[in-house]
């Protein structure tokens, strides 16, 4: 998180406004790629990990074998769309002052997408084998050598061009390692031509589209703010927004841990059965994730022009990109405690399908309060209130009295005294559960 506060604060100074506003607009469909693997990412995380309960290999085999085939076609068809289209793209975004180098870098780009969704199934094949720990260390590894490149590009003048193939060979060799890692620690994992089959993706493909539409809505929630201003207000609108942004991400990350780590542990104990230690799972994730972020959201309220400046290097922060941060701080707040912990947990046990119809209406609500609100607060202060309102309507209305109806108690005893509940004092710890199922 460190480096990339130092990162983004060089991309601010060393990249002119069209460049800045250009690059964060890149890195916003990349978010978005997420989407397009059809919810078979978090199917194979899941079938991972409930089969890894009970040591099955032989169904592990057939999902990865048959995930990274659909994978592959995907990646490949993703890699000629973007070729051609490339300059269409440029000129939307760019309007009458494209420039042909963003089309180099756009075709670079897709190339690099295209490549890069088969070999990152393997991240989620080492999240459902609760080897997360490890998948850290490599993604960090990854960011140490993602920085220095980064920097030195950018202190020389490397160009656009250079500075996303080198991200893109980063990631890339961030997947492979991953890959590499799962197959030495697990030798009984394999793939094989012979497990592909129509029937085989069609059975993930079940679980695999509520995923899917679960994750399109939670990408329409945080990332389509870039989009929408880069299509209708354009990129200098972007590059205002992009500090809020970041501001808010770098509150997720210090906040998410704990929720990523109890998605898999949820599906594992769903296998076997276990539903007493899935509310303490839920119990204790919404507990320790609150305990977590209340302080570092009132150090960042606080803060937050001083925080502004660190991390962009600007001597002056625009009005707009602070109320749009302070708008954003309260989203990322109030989504840690009403979305994170209950949707991963609940996905994973299979509530997908009413996750789905939530999610969805939120998306919706989402994108509709955001272009009105564009249109009466203006571009970065419009999309951040359209983001928070309807999380807000979400986060505090259905979601959170379905967490109080799993965990059979109140809402207003849930967010008074937790501690109370007889769960929590049967499992007290937000990482008991999850050290009992590491695999050997």
């Amino acid at each position: 998180m460190g480096l990339g506060i130092i990162l983004f604060r060089n991309y601010c100074t060393e990249l002119s406004t069209e460049a800045f506003g250009f690059w964060a607009f890149l890195w916003a469909v990349f978010g978005c790629g997420i989407l397009i693997d059809f919810g078979f990412g978090l199917a194979v995380q899941k079938g991972v990990a409930q089969h890894a309960a009970r040591h099955e290999w032989e169904p592990i085999n057939c999902l990865v074998s048959n995930a990274l085939f659909l994978f592959s076609l995907i990646g490949v068809v993703l890699a000629l769309a973007g070729w051609c289209l490339a300059r269409d793209i440029a000129r939307l975004i760019c309007g009458g002052g494209m420039r042909e180098e963003y089309v180099v870098v756009l075709r670079i780009f897709f190339i690099g997408m295209g490549i890069s969704i088969p070999t990152a199934l393997f991240q989620e094949v080492l999240k459902g084998l609760q080897e997360i720990p490890v998948l850290n260390k490599i993604m960090m590894i990854a960011s140490g050598v993602n920085f220095g490149i980064q920097m030195w590009l950018l202190k020389n003048d490397g160009g656009m061009n250079l500075l996303v193939v080198s991200s893109v060979v980063v990631i890339l060799g961030q997947s492979i390692f991953a890959a590499w890692y799962a197959f030495r620690r697990y030798p009984r994992l394999k793939l094989g031509h012979h497990w592909i089959s129509l029937n085989a993706i069609l059975d993930a493909g079940r679980f695999g589209m509520s995923g899917y539409f679960i994750l399109l809505s939670y990408m329409v929630v945080t990332r389509t703010d870039q989009l929408l201003l880069g299509s209708f207000v354009g990129l200098s609108a972007v590059a205002a927004y992009q500090p809020a942004l970041k501001l808010g991400e770098l509150f997720g990350i210090l906040t998410r841990q704990i929720s990523e780590c109890l998605q898999p542990a949820a599906a594992y104990y769903n296998s076997l059965g276990l539903k007493d230690k899935i509310q303490s799972l839920l119990l204790n994730g919404l507990k320790w994730s609150a305990l977590m972020a209340s302080p570092v959201f009132i150090f960042c309220l606080l803060k937050i022009e001083w925080i502004l400046r660190s991390i962009t290097g600007l001597e002056t922060i625009h009005s707009d990109t602070i109320i749009a941060s302070i708008i954003l701080l309260i989203w990322a707040y109030s989504f840690v405690l009403t979305h994170n912990v209950f949707k991963r947990i609940m996905v994973m046990t299979g509530r997908e399908k009413s996750l789905v119809t939530l999610g969805l209406q939120e998306a919706a609500f989402n994108v509709i309060l955001s272009l009105v609100c564009m249109k009466v607060f203006g571009g970065p202060v419009g999309v951040a209130s359209g983001t928070l309102i309807a999380s807000l309507v979400f986060g505090w209305g259905p979601l959170w009295q379905w967490a109080c109806e799993e965990l059979e108690t109140s809402s207003w005893s849930l967010i008074v005294k937790p501690s109370a509940h007889p769960l929590f004092a049967r499992f007290p710890g937000p990482y008991c559960s999850s050290a009992l199922i590491k695999l050997n």
